[in-house]
């Protein structure tokens, strides 16, 4: 096994308790392209109101290195890196699981 980096889109609408997983990348820049640009409607008409990519390494069961967190801008269709939104991620090894 070579650790190799993947990244995990993950959209949420946390008021609802929704997550979907819609997407797995082995290169940063397109996952960041895919949430910044709002391709193929991730957000699905605004329902989910953010977005997540998580770095993970591949292998049994895989912590989270890195979260970086996106909200979604109704006028513009597309998500803006943002904070972490006010959810609880203590009992969470990745939100994509």
């Amino acid at each position: 096994m070579d650790n190799t980096t993947i990244f995990l889109l993950t959209v949420f609408n946390y008021n609802k308790g929704r997550y979907r997983l819609v997407g797995i990348f082995l290169n940063k820049d397109e996952a960041e392209h895919c949430v910044v640009h709002n391709c193929v409607d991730i957000a699905d008409d605004g329902y989910y109101t953010h977005a997540v990519i998580e770095e993970i390494k591949e292998g049994v069961y895989p912590t989270c290195l890195n979260r970086v967190f996106f909200s979604f801008n109704r006028e513009s269709n597309c998500f803006e890196l943002c904070d972490c939104p006010n959810i609880k991620l203590d009992d969470l090894v990745l939100i994509a699981f």
